[in-house]
């Protein structure tokens, strides 16, 4: 209880500083950020684009109630679709339309049929050197 507020403005305080608190220092956007670099390479000056994209889903998922709820979403999560929306943003709008389309391409991601997989699921996707390491390898 906080002296001198109602319990509508003690419930704003509250939240406010569990934005905070989110968007800054905590264990979720931490894992968040780990996951997100540990996917993809991006330019330095892309970083902050990234982290910003990070904050923004942790803080809709948090609204929504999705992080603190029984859906199972963690921070990891949130890491993996900004480092897919970031890298590969016509999968993330395939995805959107057809959610099977991330699991048929999860069960392929270590396996040589991804490259026809993803061709065949995703008609935007094209396999160049954007794509690939020096190694032809998809990343």
């Amino acid at each position: 209880m906080v002296p001198g507020l109602d319990e509508d403005q003690q419930k704003t305080l509250l939240a406010e500083r569990l934005h905070r608190m989110l968007g800054s220092d905590s264990k979720v956007l931490e894992a968040a950020y780990v996951e997100a670099f540990r996917l993809i390479s991006i330019a330095p000056r892309n970083a902050k684009r990234l982290l910003n994209r990070l904050r923004l889903y942790i803080f809709m998922l948090f609204d929504a109630g999705i992080l603190q709820g029984d859906f199972g979403v963690t921070g990891k999560h949130v890491g993996k679709w900004a480092a897919l929306q970031e890298g590969w943003p016509e999968v993330t709008s395939q995805v959107r339309l057809d959610p099977s389309v991330m699991g048929i391409l999860e069960s392929v991601a270590s396996t040589d049929q991804f490259d026809a997989v993803i061709k065949a699921s995703v008609p935007s996707y094209r396999v160049s050197s954007e794509n690939t390491d020096s190694n032809g390898a998809n990343h």
